[in-house]
């Protein structure tokens, strides 16, 4: 356990569900946003299933100046830990990340007085039992949710969801430190960075490849690359034989080089039916890349549309496979829509933005009355 700095006045506890191998966005942020308020505050990092860590998330979470506690063991184990925490800890914010970590935060916040429980919410839809279950944490068990998309928002407080209590803070990224120039050549390469997920919808990416495959030039070659891992992989091994895009499509298992696959990319693209901040299109963007992408989530904020990218329909794969060939036969604008891209990127979402909205805030929180 790192020492605690005596200076330092606040103690802000993060809760956050768990970290498994290949820990998804929200894990991500949690573990910047530790980082990112060590600097000011006493940082408790809570991964409630201990059981199961990301090992590359957990090597950056070791390197920070925070208090960490992995909980171990069976539930009832981990319950028990988790009680003697926060009495040994006696936060005075608690921000939670997902359904299951706001529920309980807000549960604990209650029980121990914590003057303010703040929820975390990371997409722009939930399953009917979350959205029953987060919708009553909001109203009644916690301060504020976070959001970090404005599609959720506007979803959520159509549902009943207290407008008053919501926040949006979007995603944060260590911005490079200048545009990532890519010089022209004749082997096209899209990307598509994700988990093997439905939502991913890559039956509809692999239409849009394979028609757009029809409709180029003989001598304009492509390749896509999918990058990631999940349990559709099957599914999406069977759509590239049936689509016969065995000389097309490459899958690339969890890449430990993936910031030189996102430079050796000509395009991204996003064929998701639902999204809430995309960090692949983000990861995207820092790496200068055009974007086609569809109208899903906060996609429409991470891309402007004929400006750094395209946004189309979703599940439309013409409509797809016309924007990926505008960009595959136009080489200028390429690297125009790419670096508008990343100005956009610098300018929105990087790791000072994201810091400056939390601090602003952390600080705004009114002090307690019991």
């Amino acid at each position: 356990m790192n020492p605690i700095n005596p200076n330092k006045k606040s103690k802000t506890g993060i809760l956050i569900g768990s970290m498994r191998t290949g820990a998804g966005g929200a894990e991500k942020q949690a573990v910047l946003l530790s980082g990112i308020l060590a600097a000011s505050h006493d940082v408790y990092f809570i991964v409630i299933n201990g059981n199961e860590i990301s090992a590359k998330l957990h090597e950056v979470i070791t390197e920070q100046p925070v208090n960490r506690y992995f909980l171990k063991g069976n539930f009832f184990k981990r319950f028990h830990q988790l009680l003697l925490l926060f009495i040994e800890c006696k936060p005075e914010i608690l921000i939670c990340y997902l359904t299951y970590s706001n529920f309980l935060g807000g549960i604990l916040g209650k029980i121990f007085h914590i003057p303010h429980v703040i929820g975390g919410i990371r997409s722009s839809k939930l399953g009917k039992f979350k959205f029953i279950i987060q919708r009553f944490t909001h109203n009644h068990l916690t301060g504020f949710t976070i959001f970090n998309n404005h599609k959720g928002v506007e979803n959520f407080t159509g549902k009943r969801f207290n407008p008053s209590k919501t926040l949006i803070i979007p995603n944060g990224i260590e911005v490079e430190r200048e545009f990532y120039f890519r010089s022209e050549k004749s082997n096209i390469q899209i990307i598509t960075v994700g988990r093997f997920v439905e939502a991913k919808d890559f039956k509809t990416a692999l239409r849009s490849i394979q028609v757009l495959v029809s409709i180029l030039p003989d001598n304009t070659r492509v390749k896509y690359l999918i990058v990631g891992f999940g349990e559709l992989e099957d599914k999406i091994l069977m759509w590239i034989k049936e689509l016969n895009l065995g000389d097309h499509v490459q899958i690339i298992h969890k890449p430990s080089n993936l910031k030189e696959i996102y430079q050796e990319a000509d395009i991204y693209l996003c064929t998701s039916y639902y999204e809430g901040l995309s960090n692949s299109i983000l990861e995207a963007m820092n790496q200068g890349l055009p974007i086609v992408g569809t109208d899903v989530g906060d996609n429409n904020h991470l891309i402007l549309d004929h400006q750094t990218g395209y946004i189309t329909p979703p599940y439309d794969y013409h409509t797809i496979a016309e924007k990926l060939k505008d960009l595959v036969l136009d080489y200028p604008k390429r690297i125009r829509f790419g670096e508008k891209g990343f100005a956009h990127c610098a300018e929105n979402y990087s790791i000072e933005k994201l810091t400056m909205n939390y601090l602003a805030f952390i600080n705004a929180l009114k002090p307690p009355t019991f």
